[in-house]
Protein backbone atom coordinates (compact mmCIF):
# COMPACT_ATOMS: atom_id res chain seq x y z
CA UNK A 1 0.00 0.00 0.00
CA UNK A 2 1.03 3.69 -0.85
CA UNK A 3 2.42 5.44 2.02
CA UNK A 4 0.13 8.54 1.50
CA UNK A 5 -2.73 5.87 1.17
CA UNK A 6 -1.95 4.32 4.67
CA UNK A 7 -1.43 7.40 6.39
CA UNK A 8 -4.98 8.78 5.05
CA UNK A 9 -6.90 5.02 6.34
CA UNK A 10 -5.08 5.54 9.75
CA UNK A 11 -6.27 9.36 9.84
CA UNK A 12 -9.73 8.11 9.14
CA UNK A 13 -9.43 5.84 11.80
CA UNK A 14 -8.23 7.46 14.26
CA UNK A 15 -10.39 10.58 14.28
CA UNK A 16 -11.98 11.42 16.98
CA UNK A 17 -15.60 13.58 17.96
CA UNK A 18 -15.10 16.12 20.74
CA UNK A 19 -15.89 13.65 23.72
CA UNK A 20 -13.27 11.24 22.79
CA UNK A 21 -15.18 8.75 20.46
CA UNK A 22 -14.18 7.19 17.52
CA UNK A 23 -15.84 9.13 14.20
CA UNK A 24 -15.48 5.61 12.47
CA UNK A 25 -15.86 2.74 15.18
CA UNK A 26 -12.88 -0.21 13.63
CA UNK A 27 -16.17 -2.52 12.62
CA UNK A 28 -18.12 0.49 10.26
CA UNK A 29 -14.45 0.86 8.74
CA UNK A 30 -13.78 -2.21 8.28
CA UNK A 31 -17.48 -2.81 6.90
CA UNK A 32 -16.89 0.14 4.35
CA UNK A 33 -13.66 -1.46 2.99
CA UNK A 34 -15.10 -4.71 2.15
CA UNK A 35 -17.84 -3.63 0.29
CA UNK A 36 -15.03 -1.28 -1.53
CA UNK A 37 -13.32 -3.90 -2.42
CA UNK A 38 -16.15 -5.97 -3.41
CA UNK A 39 -17.57 -3.24 -5.24
CA UNK A 40 -14.38 -2.93 -6.94
CA UNK A 41 -14.25 -6.71 -8.06
CA UNK A 42 -10.74 -7.06 -7.31
CA UNK A 43 -9.07 -10.28 -7.90
CA UNK A 44 -8.79 -12.03 -4.38
CA UNK A 45 -5.34 -13.20 -4.92
CA UNK A 46 -4.06 -9.62 -5.16
CA UNK A 47 -5.38 -8.41 -1.88
CA UNK A 48 -3.29 -8.29 1.28
CA UNK A 49 -3.27 -10.84 3.83
CA UNK A 50 -5.27 -7.95 6.08
CA UNK A 51 -7.91 -7.43 3.24
CA UNK A 52 -8.45 -10.97 3.18
CA UNK A 53 -9.26 -11.37 7.07
CA UNK A 54 -11.67 -8.53 6.52
CA UNK A 55 -13.77 -10.01 4.00
CA UNK A 56 -13.34 -12.80 5.68
CA UNK A 57 -15.07 -11.54 8.48
CA UNK A 58 -17.79 -9.92 6.44
CA UNK A 59 -18.96 -12.48 4.64
CA UNK A 60 -19.02 -14.30 8.06
CA UNK A 61 -21.04 -10.81 9.35
CA UNK A 62 -23.85 -11.22 6.58
CA UNK A 63 -23.96 -14.81 6.43
CA UNK A 64 -22.39 -16.00 3.14
CA UNK A 65 -20.81 -19.00 2.35
CA UNK A 66 -19.23 -20.41 -0.58
CA UNK A 67 -22.50 -22.79 -1.51
CA UNK A 68 -24.31 -19.01 -2.50
CA UNK A 69 -22.02 -17.83 -4.53
CA UNK A 70 -24.45 -16.38 -6.93
CA UNK A 71 -24.04 -12.52 -7.38
CA UNK A 72 -27.52 -11.71 -6.97
CA UNK A 73 -27.67 -14.23 -3.33
CA UNK A 74 -24.44 -11.86 -2.37
CA UNK A 75 -26.24 -8.74 -2.94
CA UNK A 76 -28.96 -9.80 -0.65
CA UNK A 77 -27.13 -10.51 2.47
CA UNK A 78 -25.20 -7.28 2.09
CA UNK A 79 -28.50 -5.19 1.69
CA UNK A 80 -29.89 -7.27 4.63
CA UNK A 81 -26.87 -6.52 6.78
CA UNK A 82 -26.87 -2.96 5.79
CA UNK A 83 -30.24 -2.68 6.73
CA UNK A 84 -29.29 -3.24 9.79
CA UNK A 85 -25.54 -2.03 9.95
CA UNK A 86 -25.23 1.13 7.41
CA UNK A 87 -21.87 2.52 6.62
CA UNK A 88 -22.10 6.21 6.65
CA UNK A 89 -22.11 7.62 3.05
CA UNK A 90 -19.47 10.57 4.40
CA UNK A 91 -17.11 7.01 5.60
CA UNK A 92 -17.85 5.76 1.83
CA UNK A 93 -16.44 8.60 0.11
CA UNK A 94 -13.45 9.29 2.19
CA UNK A 95 -12.33 6.24 2.10
CA UNK A 96 -12.93 6.21 -1.86
CA UNK A 97 -10.84 9.43 -1.69
CA UNK A 98 -7.94 7.74 0.44
CA UNK A 99 -7.80 4.70 -2.15
CA UNK A 100 -8.43 6.88 -5.31
CA UNK A 101 -3.68 6.88 -5.79
CA UNK A 102 -3.88 3.01 -5.70
CA UNK A 103 -6.79 2.54 -8.26
CA UNK A 104 -7.43 2.48 -11.90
Amino acid sequence: MEPQVETKLRELLDRKEPDGSRTYPLGELKDALALLVLSAKLPMDKLSAEMTTILAEFAMKIGFTGEQAKPDRLQLLVDAYLATHPVRPELMAQLREALTPVQG
